[in-house]
């Protein structure tokens, strides 16, 4: 049975073979299949051609999310209320849309875990997607990067 780490390391190299995919049908640069010759007037061509655009925007979340997944990460502490009214770790301030994991604790685990998420403000209080009903006052958080 493999680990997670050997998991991750192959999922690698399909992130690899998915950029070179993008690269070569020119996704990368344009986030669509604009740049391949479309056939505009054939049914099965247009068909094809948007499926294959849904194909390819998943795979982009898939290369995105192990490109996430590989990054170290780069600072971890507890969060705090800074001097401007935000959430800082380690003193680098958080701004809405900051994207961080939090350790959080639920129902369905035994033991707390790191949760993906952004620091959001409602316009009453700031809050982690992740889970948004936890307080960030004091909580163990951590930036890859």
């Amino acid at each position: 049975m493999k680990t997670l780490d050997e998991l991750l390391k192959e999922l690698k190299g399909i992130g690899r073979e998915i950029r070179n995919v993008q690269r070569a049908c020119g996704y990368d640069d344009c986030s669509d299949l604009s740049r391949l010759e479309i056939p505009m007037r054939d049914a099965d061509g247009l068909f094809l051609w948007d499926e294959l655009q849904g194909v390819m925007n998943k795979l982009a979340d898939v290369q995105s999310a192990i490109e996430y997944l590989s990054l170290p990460v780069k600072v971890e502490g507890v969060l705090r209320m800074g001097k401007n009214d935000r959430y800082c770790l380690k003193g680098t301030e958080l701004p809405c849309g900051s994207s961080l994991e939090i350790l959080v604790k639920d129902d369905y685990h035994d033991v707390p875990y790191w949760r993906p998420g952004r620091i959001e403000h409602d316009g009453e209080r700031y809050y982690f997607t992740g889970a948004k009903q936890m307080s960030l006052k004091g909580a163990k958080a951590r930036i890859r990067g």
